[in-house]
């Protein structure tokens, strides 16, 4: 059985992959940010391919990394060995936005023969930041950012893989990952007029953990539609040996993506944030 893996952002798509990696088996990670898109095929071995379109032609780019990436966040789904992140390198390359899937889809092939694919929404057409208002629209409008996508061909294969769809029923803890984690807005930050108050903090806040509880029931609705079967993934009470058939389990316990957590401010007073949110929106 192969699988793919959908969801909103701050959803353990590094952990999902590290398991993988944990039991010798290959990954695909499709951006899942604004153009260029790219996909990344991962191994434990350190053997990395990655492929993106520039110029009307598919490129690639192969590389095998000598240190263990398992334990280290420096390697997580954005990274690309030549400028530390693939975004990094579409800028020194001058690497135009495509938004039109052309070239690109000839390396849809080479994921669906991956046991995993992480956000294989930008293969039926729906590329951007996982949980962003902006992405959850579009999929609730059927407006595909990326055009051109051969879905015909997607949906097939797709409906051959066990489809997971991860979601939080710790409301708590997911709030938590956007007041305080990685998933944070910047604060006071010069450049940012909405978030130079606390309570423009804790607005963008808001609407970030809103949008991403959303998204979840947003992907089950376009995936109905297009009849490819799935599975939900309760993230706070996960079974991973048992939905992904492991042997052996990496647990969340030695992944090092809690340590980016980071408060704002005062510990107390953002706890007590994330306590409002709570009461008001559970």
């Amino acid at each position: 059985m192969r699988y793919s893996y959908f969801s909103a952002g701050k959803a353990g798509k590094l952990l999902v992959r590290n398991n993988f990696w944990y039991n010798n088996k290959t990954h695909v990670f499709f951006t899942t940010g604004e153009p260029p898109y790219y996909a990344a095929v991962t191994r434990r071995s350190g053997v990395c391919d990655w492929y993106w379109e520039q110029a009307g032609e598919l490129q690639t780019y192969h590389h095998v990394e000598s240190n263990d990436m398992m334990n280290d966040i420096y390697y997580n789904e954005v990274w690309f060995p030549i400028t530390g992140t693939v975004k990094k390198y579409f800028r020194s390359i001058n690497c135009d936005p495509v938004t039109c899937c052309g070239e690109f889809a000839k390396c849809f092939d080479v994921a669906f023969r991956q046991d995993m694919i992480t956000n294989p929404l930008v293969m039926m057409g729906y590329g951007g930041v996982l949980g962003s208002k902006k992405l959850l629209k579009a999929i609730e409008c059927r407006q595909p950012t990326f055009t051109g996508v051969p879905i015909d061909y997607v949906v097939e294969e797709l409906r051959k893989r066990k489809n997971i769809i991860a979601y939080k029923s710790d409301i708590r803890h997911m709030a938590h990952n956007f007041f305080v984690g990685s998933g944070r807005p910047l604060y006071k930050h010069p450049d940012v007029l909405a978030t130079q108050t606390d309570e423009g903090y804790i607005k963008e806040c808001t609407k970030r953990v809103n949008s991403n509880r959303a998204f979840p029931k947003a992907i089950a609705s376009l995936l109905d539609d297009y009849d490819i079967p799935y599975e939900w993934f309760d993230l706070d009470n996960a079974d991973y040996k048992k939905t992904f058939d492991l042997e052996q389990v990496y647990t969340i316990e030695s992944d090092p993506t809690p340590t980016l957590d980071g408060y704002v401010t005062d510990k107390d007073i953002v706890e007590g944030w994330i306590d409002d949110y709570v009461h008001l929106f559970q």
